[in-house]
């Protein structure tokens, strides 16, 4: 007794990537935790819960988070059925409710009734709570997140007389568009003041850079509103970083969790062209936004007509280029060390040997955030010249124009 049956773990929880189990888990696992085989985080919670219910029998109640001294405790539900069920001798075998929530230090390996069944139960729980938890970032993400730190180490976003009004007047206002894991997404929507009611305009996505969804990203949907199209502004942080120790952590966290990203997105444009009958549909992005402007267009080419990213996070390689079928535009700095020019001539290269729809526009003396008003690295000639072009290139494929 003691050891975790191998085909347990190998059969019902392998078959993703290995994640460092919280110190709890392990003191709760015990001579588990130095088992000689690995144990696996299942693609998520509900991998765990379904080896749980096939030891116990029945279905497994989630976690209800107790106030143990050793962390979370087991589905109450589930142990105390398990704790009122009669013995196979007869009689209850001294097993009763504890007055308090049972944690899994409460399941010891040295205790008489300690069989490998609930030894099992026991590690299935713990590993629920491995599963839990979001992978953290790769070796390159970490690189990228190193270089849009040192990109943006001396800025502080600041208000100044560079916001640009809208060329005609627009509705503003916040909605939600979707949800993630239960939780409401919300951004930030404008669309022409004088359109009709259920007239069907174009839809920009709009992706903020790494600052978050602030007041210089809703001054750009709102310019874009302006232009004719109903844009919304997604929220991929659920808050506003005004320090780059805070918009680090929160970079940080969308990296790990890539998937959620790409749901929010989705649910964008779900948002524009289904809820709100947007026939074509673009998609925008600064720094942060102007990688995941890139991605969106590569996960989703049966929604996108058009990608911008301005000095995104790029990608070289042609299996994933492959998938792009949208015209894209990117606009660079020539100084930009956070994305820095080897990588972006790579990148065009091989969409045109892939015969691709892709044009760029790199500013000399320009560096990164160059198009951002409220940044210390703003060149208002070279972020009025982007402009000009994201007008012109969202003109030609969402309204038809030559």
């Amino acid at each position: 007794m003691g050891r975790l049956p191998r085909g347990l773990v190998s059969g019902a929880l392998a078959g993703s990537r290995k994640r460092r189990c919280p110190s709890w888990a392990m003191v709760a696992l015990g001579p588990l935790s130095s088992a000689p085989y690995s144990l696996h985080a299942s693609a998520g919670l509900q991998g765990a819960r379904s080896a749980l219910e096939g030891l116990i029998g029945q279905s497994a109640t989630p976690f209800a988070r107790g106030s143990a001294r050793c962390g979370a405790s087991v589905p109450t539900t589930a142990v105390h059925r398990t704790l009122r069920r009669r013995t196979r001798r007869g009689g209850d075998g001294g097993l009763t409710a504890p007055p308090r929530p049972l944690t899994l230090r409460a399941w010891s390996p040295t205790q008489p009734a300690m069989t490998t069944r609930r030894l099992a139960l026991v590690a299935a729980l713990a590993l629920a709570a491995c599963a839990s938890r979001a992978p953290a970032p790769t070796a390159a993400d970490r690189g990228h997140l190193d270089a849009m730190s040192r990109a943006h180490a001396h800025e502080t976003p600041t208000a100044n007389g560079a916001e640009r009004p809208p060329r005609q007047e627009v509705r503003a206002e916040e909605v939600t568009y979707g949800t993630v894991d239960g939780r409401p997404l919300h951004g930030y929507y404008a669309r022409p003041a004088h359109a009709a009611a259920g007239e069907r305009l174009p839809g920009v996505v709009v992706i903020h850079e790494w600052w978050g969804l602030n007041d210089n990203v809703r001054m750009m949907t709102r310019r874009l509103a302006g232009e004719g199209y109903q844009a919304l502004a997604v929220d991929l942080y659920g808050s506003v970083a005004t320090t780059p120790e805070q918009a680090r952590a929160l970079m940080g966290e969308v990296m790990a969790a890539p998937d959620r990203g790409v749901t929010n997105l989705e649910a964008a444009t779900a948002f524009l062209q289904d809820s709100h009958g947007a026939p074509r549909l673009g998609v925008v992005g600064w720094c942060f936004g102007g990688g995941w402007s890139l991605q969106t267009a590569l996960r989703m080419p049966a929604r996108i007509d058009a990608a911008v990213m301005f000095y995104g996070r790029v990608v070289t390689d042609r299996a994933q280029l492959g998938a792009l079928d949208a015209p894209l535009l990117g606009l660079f700095g020539e100084d930009d060390t956070g994305i820095p020019m080897a990588g972006v001539r790579e990148m065009e290269s091989a969409l045109r040997e892939l015969g691709k729809d892709v044009t760029v526009q790199v500013y000399p003396g320009a560096g990164h955030a160059f198009a951002n008003p409220s940044g210390q690295s703003y060149r208002p000639e070279a972020a009025e010249d982007a402009w000009r072009r994201v007008t012109a290139f969202f003109a030609r494929h969402l309204q038809g124009a030559s």
